[in-house]
């Protein structure tokens, strides 16, 4: 089912692909991807991006099954895993993820593979313990940058509770950390500490893209901008995170966020009861704390990508849903009865994922479509202000001699008090190379769907400033209208 349309920074995968298997900070994905079309353009001249989104299928169903997997590992009946795999599989995050060219099937992938690993650490004893783990974090880390977040989470599934033979309770299970290790653990963190801190204080631009270094310098490049954004502008504020939450995380994830409270439950009862009956009831409990980082650090970083950043909570979700229908029903209900649950439960979620897609489809004519429109009106030095990161990449393959602008992305970067003096500054750039003698002739071109409001909200009262913003003395403004693409044309009066 290909979305036929390139999402956020599709075509630069694209190009990267094209161009072989080139450093990139979510490691894994060039190389395979690469690989993949390799085999398949001589056996049945596939693109590179059909390629590519036949390997987000691929790589969604690996998640799926990797989910499943782990859910028969933990002891749960199969028709419960049916429902919840179902229900996964038809959330609109998964369903969108795995049907166009980005980096986010692989990040469900390599975390449902990561928790695998992490909980199969908890049988062994010792080194072998730590080394399970070790190999859950590079499986997780080299699938998507953002999982630096979950590797507490993965140590909290590798500690064993309770030994396997309670005859044998010395012999230690799992990646435990005994008082010996703690001055280790100490000092670890201050070195790292160190490290981060001394980082913080140099200018990374430069080095930054070195090939050996990419995959650790983006991540301290994300978290300086991170840090350093918050001490400028402040944190994003309950309503914009409210804002965000509501539709990265409730919209995509749909009947999957039910999960998120059973887990809730299942870690309050370990809390209390500080064991568990079951593996898999262990399992939701201690799932559940790798969650919630997310809930505040995504809202903060502004990056609105369609839900995707949660995609590595889909398993976690999914195994909740499992436990909790294998712990209430479990042998109560007859094959039938399963199959009319998974019906009633799988349909909406299944209506809900391709309402999203078809919505999507009909927002915005695919970013290529959009720049072949443009192409010819946009003469040479112009700039160009665009609405989204696919739209400013198809610019920059197309038409390196523009300046660009993603501004929507750019404005989604900074809570809505700090927008007003971001706007002026980025529309003040852009408008730079016009008003200097050698700016003469040349145009400030904008994307009218800039100016669609998505949710009407204060987060969204950028745009007004904008309009107000064009209506200023000595600014000449004109529509050009073309069959796929809306630009305001500005120049100024000489």
């Amino acid at each position: 089912m290909p979305m036929e349309r390139i999402f956020s920074d599709g075509l630069f995968l694209i190009r990267l692909v094209e161009a072989g298997p080139a450093p990139y900070y979510n490691v894994a994905y060039v190389p395979s991807g690469f690989v993949l079309y390799r085999l398949l353009e001589p056996l049945v001249g596939w693109s590179v991006d059909t390629a590519l989104t036949l390997f987000s299928a691929v790589l969604m169903a690996l998640g799926v099954w990797g989910t499943l997997r782990l859910g028969l590992r933990l002891g749960l009946r199969t028709w419960p895993l049916v429902v919840a795999g179902l229900l996964l599989l038809c959330s609109p995050g998964a369903l969108f993820f795995g049907s166009t060219v980005e980096v986010h099937a692989m990040q469900f992938a390599g975390a449902a593979w990561a928790l695998n690993l992490a909980w199969s650490a908890r049988e062994k004893q010792g080194a072998a313990a730590w080394r399970l783990l070790a190999l859950a974090f590079v499986v997780a880390y080299l699938a998507h940058l953002s999982h630096a977040i979950i590797l507490p989470g993965l140590w909290l599934l590798a500690r064993r509770s309770s030994a396997l033979d309670p005859a044998d309770a010395k012999v230690s299970h799992g990646c435990h950390v005994s008082k010996r290790g703690l001055p280790w653990i100490a000092g670890g963190s201050l070195i790292i500490a160190a490290i981060v801190g001394y980082l913080s204080t140099l200018e990374l631009s430069e080095w930054i893209w070195q090939n050996e270094i990419l995959w650790v310098s983006a991540l301290v490049i994300f978290i300086k901008n991170f840090v350093e954004s918050a001490l400028e502008r402040g944190l994003y504020e309950f309503f914009e995170m409210r804002e965000y939450l509501n539709i990265e995380l409730v919209a995509q994830s749909a009947l999957l966020l039910a999960g998120l409270f059973i887990g809730a439950f299942a870690w309050a009862r370990l809390l209390a009861r500080r064991t568990y009956e079951t593996e898999a009831g262990e399992f939701v409990a201690r799932a559940f704390p790798m969650i919630l980082p997310a809930l505040f650090i995504f809202p903060q970083g502004g990056i609105w990508e369609h839900g995707a950043y949660f995609l590595t909570y889909y398993p976690a979700f999914a195994l909740s849903i499992a436990w909790a229908l294998d712990r209430t029903l479990g042998a109560k209900l007859k094959p039938t009865a399963w199959t009319a649950l998974a019906v009633v439960l799988a349909a909406p979620q299944l209506w809900l994922a391709l309402d999203s897609r078809s919505a999507y489809r009909n927002e915005r004519i695919d970013a290529r479509a959009w720049m072949a429109a443009i192409n010819e009106q946009i003469g040479p030095g112009d700039s160009v202000i665009t609405s989204t990161l696919a739209r400013m990449n198809a610019l920059e393959y197309e038409r390196p001699d523009l300046t660009r602008t993603d501004l929507k992305r750019r404005m989604d970067s900074v809570p809505a008090r700090g927008r007003s003096e971001l706007l002026i500054e980025e529309v003040g750039q852009a408008i730079r190379p016009l008003v200097v003698p050698e700016g003469a002739g040349k145009s400030m071109w904008l994307d009218m769907d800039l100016f669609k409001r998505g949710l009407g909200s204060a987060s969204e009262d950028w745009r007004d400033q904008l309009r107000g913003l064009l209506k200023q003395p000595g600014i000449q403004v004109k529509e050009f209208p073309t069959p796929n693409a809306e630009l305001l044309r500005i120049r100024f009066a000489r």
